[in-house]
């Protein structure tokens, strides 16, 4: 073995792991020997011995640590010093340390420096009359040793031995000899005393009182550190988790239960833990009372160590983006009328993570789902130059730029659902989730949306300057006076702002500053496509932007396909009808025609004029429809339109079913008035054949005079002759023998008619 091995350390490895044995010192000139130095540390149980005990120097032949490291069961690793080793003279002269990191600390510094120069200068002069080759090669060093214990007057040779090893073992650090004082009471060591520490109380130092207090040993420190994690939480006191622990772990011999319970009895004082023990076992296991109160999240957020930047491994233009929504800090009015107040809306942003580069854009009044991150994200691959053109602003094609991200990280919320993991599987793009309540992990777009705020939303009539209402204040829905659309041309401003104008030097590299590009993030975007540093985009971006859209359940009938409300399953949405040749000559309609089919269709819901389906393909669909402007409103205002019809029906209905119920109830007045009147006319009469007038009835007869009787009101003639006529035939009628039995069917209808000609 010739590499260098003086400073490394033999370390064993066993079942159980490994152990750090000794520190090589010292190497012969032909490399077949080394001494090394046992490290100091605990002795095996029973062989008595201290702690920092050093141990005399020992020869080991090279050959035999070779064959162990061929072996594996040993391995040279570097030396790791202690902290107090690196600690240079002029702090421990000073007896401060910048280590210490202005911490109240009770390390006297200037007396570990001078206990070093005391041990320094017992062994002075043996270093510099021999070096490390004649003490370990030679033997010397045991000699020598004997000789200054001898001319220092000490009476053994202990002191001046240990002072050499530890030289030895810092090969030739001298601060190796500072004292082990720095272990005791260590940071993270529990103490365990067998007194009560502290100053003693005032009854006790009067002598006025044996009660010591109260000591915790190793159990009482864990069954108040459960007790604190069980029973304190967010708003309770620190007291009342006190006096529940007590309760479970200390409680009295006596529980004395009345008619609401159990009284609870504790310990006296001196036989549990007081208040401050509580507290110190919490502090101790991390689990401040600050901590519990603020909550993990917040705890997390303020307190946490930041292990890098959001841009760390990202070296490409659209490598990853960052998706997240905002609720729009203003109040919209309705486009129809101004007096109608709308809530406010919602914005999904797309943001490139390597520029911070705005890629899309989405706004409406629906919530944060999967549609508006699908729409988010159909907008960053799509062009903006038509969306600009709809609220007035012209801008130029690179002006604002689109792409599609291969990577996207958003929310562990509306975009982690199974609908977008199916559209982003097929379109050949990852998605990843941040931690609920984690939006720290996306600090980039989170930071784009305060700026976008601040220079277009809190500009805005009824905005609410990202605040809540305070008292005296002005409601935001009484200043509230300006569309969507309105308020969208200065929200699309300021992101050409953020993208074009806004200086970024950071993002400034060498070889940008070479070629002269400006602090801008467009500028720096651009040179990054123009220079090769792009991550692949999906292979079809029509498919893409197909997918992208939204999924709604629909069922296919016999006339085309209707789309069911998303906020009723139940409920087709009214006026929403789509169709095409295909669909008609797939046979699908037809089938329809006995039971309907349920499906999915893919909607813009800001585009209502088609939609697409997929069967055997992606197939397109056009609306069918009688009004010419029904495309030109939303989905959210088609929805709401059909919602106001159904509340107008509704108060109509109320009306027409008030109108019903009135004319059922003078419909049956009228019915019992009739009846009445008709007992009363049978009874005034006598009918001697009853039965035979039951079969008869006379109907046709009956009409003939009722015609004739309408006639002559018409005319204005006197009804009284016709009545007496008409009764003189019904009398005779009633008073004819009936028909005889032996005449048929025939015969008697013939009879029948006979008798009414000859009347006439």
């Amino acid at each position: 073995m010739t590499k260098q091995l003086v400073g490394k350390v033999l370390r064993y490895h066993t079942v159980q792991g490994y152990v750090d044995s000794a520190r090589i010192v010292h190497q012969s000139r032909d490399g077949h020997y080394v001494w090394i130095v046992p490290l100091p540390g605990d002795n095996p149980k029973g062989k008595g011995g201290k702690v920092f005990h050093i141990k005399a120097p020992r020869r080991r032949v090279t050959a035999e640590i070779e064959d162990q490291e061929d072996r594996c069961t040993l391995s040279l690793v570097e030396f790791v010093p202690p902290t107090s080793w690196l600690l240079p003279d002029h702090e421990l002269e000073e007896g401060a340390t910048a280590s210490d990191l202005g911490r109240t600390v009770r390390k006297n510094l200037a007396r570990w420096f001078q206990q070093r120069e005391e041990q320094k200068s017992w062994i002075e002069p043996i270093l510099d009359e021999v070096g490390p080759r004649e003490l370990l090669e030679c033997g010397r060093l045991n000699e020598l040793v004997r000789a200054r214990a001898k001319a220092l007057g000490h009476k053994g040779n202990q002191k001046v031995a240990r002072a050499m090893r530890l030289y030895l073992l810092g090969c030739g650090n001298p601060n190796a000899l500072l004292p082990a004082w720095g272990n005791s009471g260590a940071r993270g060591q529990s103490k365990f005393a067998s007194k009560k520490a502290g100053r003693p109380r005032r009854e006790v130092a009067r002598g006025n009182s044996l009660d010591t207090g109260f000591i915790c040993t190793k159990e009482d420190r864990q069954k108040l550190t459960d007790g604190w994690r069980k029973y304190k939480k967010r708003r309770d006191s620190v007291y009342d988790a006190y006096l529940l622990t007590c309760n479970e772990y200390w409680p009295g011999e006596c529980r004395v239960k009345s008619k609401s319970g159990v009284v609870a009895t504790l310990l006296p004082p001196n036989e549990r833990p007081t208040l401050a023990q509580f507290k110190w076992a919490a502090k101790v296991s991390a689990l401040s009372a600050s901590r519990v109160n603020m909550g993990e999240r917040v705890h997390e957020l303020s307190r946490r160590a930041l292990r890098g930047l959001a841009t760390d491994g990202v070296v490409a233009v659209g490598q990853l983006g960052l998706i997240d929504s905002t609720s729009e800090d203003q109040t919209p009015v309705s486009s129809i009328s101004r007096l109608k107040v709308l809530p406010s809306s919602w914005r999904s942003v797309l943001l490139e993570v390597k520029t911070g580069y705005i890629l899309g854009l989405h706004c409406g009044f629906e919530c944060p789902s999967a549609l508006t991150s699908l729409l988010c994200i159909l907008s960053s691959a799509s062009s903006k130059v038509e969306l600009c053109a709809r609220y007035g602003v012209v801008i130029e094609e690179d002006e604002w730029h689109h792409r599609m991200c291969k990577r996207i990280r958003g929310d562990n919320g509306e975009t982690k659902n199974e609908l977008n993991l199916k559209t982003m599987c097929a379109s050949e793009v990852s998605l990843e989730f941040v931690r609920s309540y984690r939006g720290d992990l996306k600090g980039q777009v989170e930071g784009s949306h305060h700026s976008v705020h601040r220079r277009a939303d809190h500009k805005s009539a009824g905005s609410t300057k990202g605040e809540q209402r305070k008292r005296g204040e002005v409601r935001r829905e009484d200043d509230a006076c300006r569309t969507l659309g309105e308020n969208m041309k200065f929200v699309i401003k300021a992101i050409l702002r953020h993208n074009n104008e806004e200086p970024v030097e950071d993002l400034l590299t060498l070889d940008m500053r070479r070629d002269g590009v400006k602090p801008t993030r467009k500028e720096v975007y651009e040179w990054y496509l123009k220079n090769g540093y792009v991550a692949s985009e999906p292979w079809n971006l029509d498919l893409l932007r197909a997918q992208c859209l939204p999924r709604l359940a629909a069922k296919i009938h016999r006339d085309g396909i209707h789309i069911f409300d998303p906020l009723d399953a139940t409920r087709l949405i009214p006026n929403l009808r789509y169709a095409s040749d295909w669909l008609f000559e797939s046979g699908l309609c037809e089938k329809a025609g006995r039971s309907s089919i349920d499906c999915e269709v893919q909607l813009d819901p800001n585009d209502l004029s088609h939609c697409y389906f997929l069967y055997d393909g992606l197939k397109r669909l056009e609306r069918k429809t009688s009004d010419p402007l029904a495309n030109e409103i939303s989905l959210c205002e088609h929805l709401e339109m059909t919602y106001d019809d159904k509340e107008r029906a509704e108060s109509t209905r109320a009306d027409c079913e008030s109108n019903d119920a009135a004319t059922l109830v003078a419909n049956r007045k009228m019915n019992k008035e009739a009846r009445a009147a008709k007992r009363a006319e049978q009874a005034s009469e006598k009918n001697c054949s009853s039965e035979a007038n039951k079969k008869g009835y006379g109907k046709r007869q009956n009409k003939r005079d009722e015609l004739k009787i309408e006639q002559l009101r018409k005319l204005g003639l006197p009804l009284e002759r016709e009545l007496q006529h008409s009764d003189k035939i019904i009398a005779s009628e009633m008073a004819a023998p009936c028909a005889s039995p032996s005449l048929t069917a025939t015969e008697a209808l013939m009879q029948k008619l006979r008798q009414a000609r000859e009347a006439q």
